[in-house]
């Protein structure tokens, strides 16, 4: 993939993140142009498949023009492959990545500013700090981690905690 392409997949990437209502895709000159677009991901739960898989198919039936070819592979072999494809100009249109290594997509043209896109708009505030770099987004968080403690507190109290 051209790195002028990818500005174009990020508005797509975007729509497919945020699960929000659509977007108009803008890889395409019309709405009848066909549009094949390659995701790489490492999901191996049952359950996350099943939501990434309902996303793609609910974006392609609103998009009728553009297809999107998910391939998955495991975390072992996941950061190599996308690492290699870059290397050799064969980029996947839409890939899932920890927010650690967005600097280095950055830093080499990889990836696209998308702060002004109606996606970003629709994100809660502080959610792409992360994936923000000089006031700029460049990419959407799927999902969020919330860490808790639970304990009894029963046997803390007859602990004198």
């Amino acid at each position: 993939m051209k790195k002028k392409n990818v500005a174009v997949i990020l508005t797509v990437a975007t729509v497919l993140g945020t699960m929000m209502g659509s977007m108009p895709v803008q890889a395409a000159k019309s709405e009848d142009e066909e549009i094949t677009l390659t995701m790489i991901d490492h999901t191996s739960e049952d359950i996350k498949i099943e939501w990434e898989d309902s996303v793609v198919e609910g974006f392609m039936e609103e998009h009728p023009n553009v297809t999107i070819e998910v391939q998955r592979m495991s975390m072992d072999d996941y950061t190599q492959t996308i690492a290699t494809k870059f290397a050799s100009d064969d980029a996947p249109d839409i890939f899932v990545e920890d927010s650690s290594t967005l600097p280095i997509y950055i830093k080499n043209g990889y990836v696209a500013d998308i702060t002004d896109t109606d996606a970003v708009g629709r994100m809660t505030e502080g959610a792409c700090e992360a994936l923000s770099q000089d006031g700029k987004v460049y990419a959407l968080p799927v999902s969020s981690n919330s860490y808790v403690v639970t304990y009894n507190k029963t046997v803390f109290e007859d602990a004198g905690i």
